[in-house]
């Protein structure tokens, strides 16, 4: 028995310092892949940088209230060490997946087999309030910026962004109808009956992943505006686009990392900002909302049999 657990936390440490060894490669090769040379970069209100950091915190609280109301909803006990450290296990193994979607499989480890299939359940339910703030907020910034300038690519992602808000937002009012009718496994019957029930926990988890929307989208805005963006409503209305086409590109692991930089040099460089400046902003706005807390549930999760 101590051997297994001394495997188990033998095995998770070493898939967690691979999985950051990776995202130093990474880090790495999106530097690499753009010519620097020509970028003339300076930082001009540094304390818009440090207003943007602090803004991690309000973030993160955010994702932390949407969790413990989670385990409210579910009617789970928890110690405040297993709350605290699900939390963070859930952010790091979050980190491997595209917007944190692998989220609840570090936060499951903390709880009995008996509540795993609710927590799970709920726990996707409210990656999808996430999923829908983006999707709101980004057709928004679509009937906002110019029609001339998006003209074609408008056409492209439109309807498609259209139908798919569409079909998120029934299922998130309905979510138990994706249950099939009588199905006993793993205990679905159960979570099948608190989400028939979804309509108020529904409404704060959507409150907590729009007001998370606005400020991980303003950390971006204040951080562009210290390298020297001009401010206006277009750069936060181009923020917004580019989290939508970020939600929509395909990714594998790491948070989409690589994937909404691109994305972002595209999108904002039309309103001729330096790509540098653009390539900065947004790896840094990845460090400190998904690298740092992940590495600091790296630092401090353990296993579950010390939880």
């Amino acid at each position: 028995m101590f051997k297994t657990k001394k495997n188990q936390r033998i095995l998770f440490t070493a898939v967690k310092l691979i999985f950051f060894a990776a995202v130093l490669i990474l880090l790495y090769f999106q530097f690499k892949g753009y010519d620097l040379s020509q970028s003339d970069v300076a930082v001009y209100f540094p304390w818009l940088i440090v207003l943007a950091s602090a803004l991690v915190f309000p973030n993160m609280l955010c994702v932390f209230l949407i969790w413990k109301a989670s385990l409210i909803k579910a009617k789970v006990e928890y110690t405040r060490q297993q709350l605290f450290h699900s939390f963070f296990a859930g952010l790091l193994t979050g980190l491997l997946t595209p917007n944190m979607a692998g989220n609840f499989i570090g936060r499951m480890y903390y709880f009995d087999p008996q509540h795993r299939t609710v927590l799970v359940g709920l726990t996707i339910y409210g990656n999808q309030a996430h999923f829908i703030a983006s999707l709101l907020f980004g057709l928004l910034s679509l009937l906002a910026i110019h029609p001339d300038l998006w003209l074609d690519s408008f056409e492209l992602i439109k309807w498609p962004a259209i139908a798919l808000a569409v079909f998120a937002v029934l299922v998130y009012l309905f979510p138990h109808r994706i249950i099939p009718r009588n199905w006993t496994k793993w205990r679905l019957n159960e979570l099948k009956d608190l989400l028939r029930d979804s309509g108020k926990i529904g409404l704060v988890f959507l409150f907590y992943s729009a007001m998370r929307f606005v400020i991980f989208s303003f950390q971006f805005f204040l951080v562009l505006v210290a390298l020297g963006a001009p401010a206006s409503l277009s750069l936060i209305f181009h923020i917004w686009l580019i989290y939508l086409l970020t939600l929509m590109a395909p990714s594998l692991i790491l948070g989409k990392l690589g994937v909404k930089e691109s994305i972002s040099v595209f999108v904002l460089t039309t309103l001729g900002i330096d790509p540098f400046i653009i390539l900065f902003a947004s790896l840094y706005i990845w460090l400190i909302n998904t690298f740092a807390p992940s590495f600091l549930g790296l630092l401090i999760t353990k296993d579950r049999s010390t939880a």
